[in-house]
């Protein structure tokens, strides 16, 4: 019944438990013209490859043709470095999607079937509202989405390689915030293609507990995909080996907020990321146990620009007092999770 709404923009159905991908998929074609922010956080039955495979399928062609520039989002960013590199991420992940499914083919002519009824559902209600469809109207799922949260969505039984990449493409690069929080089943590769596609609106991704980190060298493209988001959070990731790997955060020049809790990165790659990220207002590294105080408190020395509004280190190696930092960072408004001075002060003003 929601796929009636006509002029449908907002949609939440966070923790809907009977919701399933075909109802996803249906209320996302019928809508696609005006859905901008869809949450299906929590929604346990919803099996997004069964939603996207006819997509990533077709998406696998154009990406391994000769003809590759159509598996290009619109009005692509990069150089032909940046293209080859979108274009072997894109291939990686849509492979992994087909090898990680022992039933691709079931999978495929079902999400086939759905697109089938997507349209002639949709076709039949606009006759019956006497809407006028435009021939050159945008086809495809999610075409205009600018927010979308998929935290937590689906059983952990559900592989999700590909889906965040077919999502991407199938979007065109017009999401701003992405969420992403607790999904373990998510490639890197599917961070990269969904960064470089998005990259001039791209503004906020929450991939906690993302498991498949890249590797060092593959972390450039990474991050450098991403190179316009404000905020970040990573929180959960286990896999910051080496006292290198993570530094390529360095070319999120325009972080303002960063969320690293519970990982393992190195505080030498925390501290080169603190000199370098001159717009940070908020960092949290709780439960970082190879992170120390006083490095935090060392990084403000070589960058003086770094003015932190709010830093959350609790329980971490506190080798430097919470008076130390303070007195560091003296325009702090929180500190773990409490106002400062001066933030009680500006509360009351």
């Amino acid at each position: 019944t929601v796929a009636f709404c006509q002029g449908l923009e907002c949609l939440n159905l966070a923790g809907a438990a009977d919701i399933t991908a075909f109802g996803v998929g249906l209320v996302a074609y019928v809508c696609r013209s005006t859905l901008r922010c869809l949450s299906l956080r929590g929604c346990k039955s919803v099996n997004l490859p069964k939603l996207l495979m006819s997509a990533s399928d077709e998406l696998i062609d154009l990406a391994g043709s000769e003809d590759d520039h159509r598996a290009l989002p619109p009005k692509f960013e990069g150089d032909n470095n940046d293209r080859s590199l979108y274009i072997a991420a894109l291939c990686s992940v849509l492979v992994q999607m087909m090898r990680v499914h022992d039933n691709v083919g079931e999978i495929l002519h079902l999400s086939q079937r759905y697109m089938a009824s997507f349209k002639k559902l949709d076709d039949k209600w606009s006759s019956i509202w006497g809407v006028n469809e435009e021939k050159d109207k945008e086809d495809r799922l999610f075409g205009n989405l600018e927010v979308l949260d998929i935290g937590h969505i689906g059983d952990d039984s559900i592989r999700l390689e590909g889906c965040i990449a077919t999502i991407a493409w199938l979007n065109g690069g017009k999401l701003k915030q992405v969420d992403l929080e607790g999904l373990k089943n998510v490639s890197h590769f599917d961070v990269s293609v969904l960064g470089s596609t998005s990259r001039n609106n791209f503004k906020r991704l929450n991939a906690s507990a993302i498991t498949d980190l890249p590797s060092e060298h593959s972390s450039c493209f990474f991050f450098h995909a991403m190179k316009n988001i404000s905020e970040l959070d990573l929180s959960g990731c286990k896999h910051w080996e080496g006292n290198s790997k993570g530094v390529a955060l360095v070319f999120l020049t325009n972080l303002i907020s960063l969320k690293l809790d519970n990982t393992d990165i190195k505080e030498a790659v925390l501290v080169t990321v603190l000199t370098k990220c001159k717009k940070l207002l908020r960092l949290s590294v709780c439960d970082c146990a190879d992170l120390t105080s006083s490095k935090i408190c060392a990084a403000k020395l070589v960058n003086r620009d770094l003015r932190l509004l709010e830093l959350d280190c609790r329980h971490i190696n506190l080798d430097a007092s919470l008076c130390k930092i303070k007195k560091v960072y003296p325009s702090l408004l929180r500190l773990n999770g409490r106002c400062t001075e001066r933030g009680t002060k500006m509360l009351k003003t």
